[in-house]
């Protein structure tokens, strides 16, 4: 099973564990979306981890955040700054 998530602060009003769940279901995949309600931007990759996440959706204020931590960026990722997604490469 692989573990996805929203990380923000706030996060508790995010749909997208809704709309996300629904599209794996629809699929037949073996995973689940949560939230992930992170405070301190400096736990971000630790916290990934702790979590055993596959991926996550990165939204504010931790997206300069999220690039900072990211092991490969894209062009268009360093271009702007930041990133919306990390994901963990098997």
């Amino acid at each position: 099973m692989k573990f996805l998530a929203v990380i923000g602060d706030p996060i508790s009003h995010s749909k997208s564990p809704r709309m996300h769940n629904n599209a794996i279901k629809a699929l037949g995949l073996d995973s689940i979306y949560t939230r992930y309600h992170l405070r301190n931007a400096n736990c971000l990759r630790e916290d990934f981890f702790k979590l055993g996440l596959s991926g996550a959706n990165i939204t504010l204020p931790f997206k300069e955040k999220a690039l900072d931590i990211a092991d490969v960026k894209d062009d268009f990722a360093r271009n702007i700054g930041s990133a919306n997604t990390l994901c963990l490469k098997e």
